[in-house]
């Protein structure tokens, strides 16, 4: 769960004309899909490189944030919500870990550096395209 993202997704799933029904679909296929990807994660990203993984799911989140603009149908939608459910997943599975190995002492203040750094980075590439949202 990503906080007011998924709040506020469904009144956004709303304005795109999406039924009910297609919301549970689309909520059930891509919590699913996160759920059994938790399981690799971390072992993926401790043998491709924490660094590289974690920079790469800001792009993908970026990607994904893009994408909820331009798309209206609820299997369009529940792909890119798994996109985005991927960067939140790769971020919470190594952002702790990374930044402390990184950090010592001063994690608490780099941790919060990082994690709200990455989703404004990510709100400003996606907001120009979001102004026909109506949300």
């Amino acid at each position: 769960m990503q906080g007011a993202f998924d709040l506020i997704f469904p009144f956004f799933l709303e304005s795109r004309g999406i039924s009910l029904a297609g919301m549970g679909f689309l909520f059930t296929v891509s919590h699913a899909v996160d759920e059994f990807l938790q399981v690799f994660i971390g072992d993926y990203t401790d043998r491709m490189g924490r660094k590289k993984v974690y920079s790469r799911s800001f792009i993908i989140g970026a990607i994904a944030n893009f994408l909820f603009t331009l798309e209206r149908g609820v299997l369009e939608l529940s792909f890119t919500k798994i996109l985005n459910d991927i960067a939140t997943t790769i971020r919470r599975a190594v952002s702790s870990v990374m930044v402390f190995e990184n950090s010592g002492r001063s994690f608490p203040r780099y941790i919060s550096y990082t994690r709200g750094g990455g989703l404004v980075i990510q709100a400003i590439v996606s907001s120009p395209q979001c102004s026909s949202c109506n949300i």
